[in-house]
């Protein structure tokens, strides 16, 4: 029995790790290295080479690589070869690098002789390279700041110079291959940025960070609302709603890192509970297994959030500047719908989105937006209200060619917004009923959302390529967001190949054929096969809202599944509509703008004066016609 225990005990491990769920990754365990980076704000990147090192990447990599020579070409082909510093190489340069961005609001700051901040931006390289791009950056200074710079005591590589807001600095710092370019304002730091873990999982590098203390700029807000007056006070309460200000100010930071073949992302909002108490918007009720049963199983994209309606109402209110103005009060007199009463007071906590299948094929057309109703009756009087008024408003203005169609699905009252004889390539079609609203971009989709509401199939929860990314429990949660970026570079490829073969051509050189990326997109199959689905899962820690994401390392099949998604595709769409008017815009202000003054006629004597004339009517001096 003694060596009998322990393997059965081993099996039985076995098998519930096995019945716990496949393909379930567990949650990692986070970070513990401390932050002790005190600025208020910090930008950090590990530079190009460090994010894209996925060889997926390589084509992107090589192509952004060839922006140097192709942009020290462009001066010469516009003409502009006196152009002192090509200025875009010289930005590409610093992003391309390893480089951090800081700034700060010292508690102490004395703001009676003007602005007192501190900033400074540090390129890490080699000492050659960042001398070559302290040679820039000096040249640019000397055309934009006019000021002459003197070298600074104690430290060869600097050279500093005065500016309205203080001293500045800028040059090389240490030697050998951990040499950096500082251009600081105030004070050079020549530290470690003291990042920390970021929430990260234990292990993982923030490649990518950010940070924004509100609470190191309360000095600096201050001021700023004292020098308004009375309006300072009003802003100053409007400000402490969203932990702009007050007692609770906002904290946030935001980490990105790969390893092990992953992405990982991690975000802290300190101080949210506060903040969406004295916005009315919090909720701390977490996503059901019934909330994950809306988003069916063959889902391409989803989110599921819980937040409080109210959330909309104080930013509108927000946006009262008059404090004898109430701008819900105003919009109820003029459209007769009160958005509070009639609106926002008739939904729930639980909304999102999903593109699936089932709903019409998992691309654009597929998109349903649902948000919990607790009073189906209240809405739908605020509904046939507004679908009378628009009626009668269609109906006088428009000869009948907009309406609202009512129809029914399993008992279930539709509405789909038509055009009544003009082919307009688009049906918005909406219904409150089961406890949800649903907006869709075509009736199909409606039917589909409305069936999958009722039980018609298994919910996100059975959808494999989510649990794949889903890391840990999935209980407490606020909110999840799903893409399944295989399914979404299927999608995107097409537009991505012209996309990268603007760029590919765009860094190509007519003078040095040599000069070529190869194939900035990979095929097909090597991009999208073995694609990390991407995944991220929000909740409530302490006062603090902490989001932990996961998904694909690539930023080449990450951009190619954006390409895919519904925001890409309505910006694309928006881009194709406003481009014609764009143009005929342009077309109309050269009109107007044209100057008849260049084909005035020059002064003519009498003699050439009729001379003129005669040709105009077709006579010759001997009078023939």
């Amino acid at each position: 029995m003694r060596t009998r225990l322990p393997r059965l005990f081993a099996a039985l491990l076995i098998l519930c790790t096995a019945c716990a769920g496949p393909g379930r990754p567990k949650e990692l365990a986070r970070g513990v290295e401390p932050m002790t980076n005190e600025d208020a704000l910090v930008l950090h990147s590990a530079g190009l080479d460090r994010l894209m090192a996925d060889s997926r990447d390589a084509g992107l990599r090589s192509a952004l690589g060839m922006l140097d020579d192709r942009l020290l070409e462009l001066p010469a082909e516009f003409g502009a070869e006196d152009f002192p510093l090509p200025i875009g190489q010289l930005v590409f340069d610093t992003l391309a690098r390893p480089m951090s961005l800081t700034l700060d609001v010292p508690p102490d700051a004395d703001w009676s002789q003007g602005p007192s901040f501190d900033a400074q931006l540090t390129v890490e390289g080699s000492e050659h390279e960042v001398a070559e791009l302290a040679q820039g950056y000096a040249g640019l200074l000397a055309m934009v700041a006019g000021a002459e710079s003197r070298p600074v005591a104690g430290q060869p590589g600097l050279r500093a110079f005065d500016t309205p807001v203080g001293t500045a600095s800028h040059g090389v710092v240490g030697a050998g291959e951990e040499a950096s370019f500082v251009l600081a304002l105030g004070e050079v730091d020549a530290g470690p940025l003291g990042l920390g873990s970021l929430d990260l999982p234990e292990g993982v590098e923030p490649l990518l960070a950010f940070k924004l203390d509100m609470g190191r700029l309360q000095g600096a807000i201050d001021v700023f609302l004292g020098s308004l007056g009375m309006e300072g006070l009003t802003l100053r309460d409007q400000l402490a709603l969203w932990g702009l200000s007050g007692d609770a100010p906002m904290k946030i930071t935001w980490a990105y890192g790969i390893a092990d073949g992953l992405s990982h992302s991690a975000s802290r909002y300190g101080n949210y509970v506060p903040i969406s108490e004295a916005n009315a918007s919090l909720e701390t009720a977490p996503i059901t297994e019934a909330d994950f049963g809306l988003v069916p199983a063959d889902a391409v994209s989803a989110a599921i959030v819980q937040s409080d309606p109210a959330t909309a109402l104080a930013w509108i209110k927000m946006a009262d500047q008059d404090p004898d103005v109430d701008l819900i009060e105003m919009i109820y007199t003029f459209t007769g719908v009160h958005l509070e009463q009639d609106i926002f007071g008739h939904l729930g906590t639980t909304m999102g989105y999903y593109t699936a299948n089932s709903s019409g094929g998992g691309g654009l057309m597929s998109l349903v937006v649902f948000v919990e109703v607790v009073d189906e009756a209240g809405l739908n009087g605020t509904r046939e209200y507004v679908f009378d008024t628009l009626d009668d408003l269609a109906t006088a203005e428009l000869d009948g060619r907009v309406d609202f169609r009512t129809w029914d699905h399993g008992g279930a009252p539709c509405s789909t917004l038509t055009f009544p004889g003009w082919p307009v390539p688009f049906e918005l079609s909406f219904a409150i009923t089961d406890g949800f609203l649903f907006f869709t971009l075509s009736p199909q989709a409606l039917a589909a959302a409305i069936d999958q509401r009722r039980g018609g199939g298994p919910g996100l929860l059975a959808n494999e390529a989510f649990l794949s990314s889903a890391a840990g429990r999935l209980d407490d949660l606020t909110s999840v967001t799903f893409v399944d970026t295989e399914r979404r570079i299927a999608e995107g490829y097409g537009t991505a190949t012209l996309l990268t073969a603007a760029l590919a051509n765009g860094v190509r050189s007519p003078d040095d054929p040599t000069r070529d990326p190869g194939l900035v997109l990979p095929p097909f199959p090597a991009l999208a096969a073995g694609a990390v689905p991407s995944v991220a899962l929000s909740r409530i820690e302490g006062d603090d809202l902490v989001t932990i994401g996961r998904g694909d390392p690539s930023v080449t099949a990450n951009l190619v599944s954006f390409c895919g998604g519904p925001l890409a595709k309505v910006i694309g769409v928006g881009l194709f509509a406003i481009t014609p008017l764009v143009m005929l815009g342009t077309r109309v202000e050269e009109a107007s703008a044209f100057e008849w003054e260049e084909f005035e006629m020059e002064e003519l004597s009498p003699e050439e004066e009729a001379e003129l004339l005669r040709a105009l009517s077709g006579e010759t001096e001997e009078g023939d016609g």
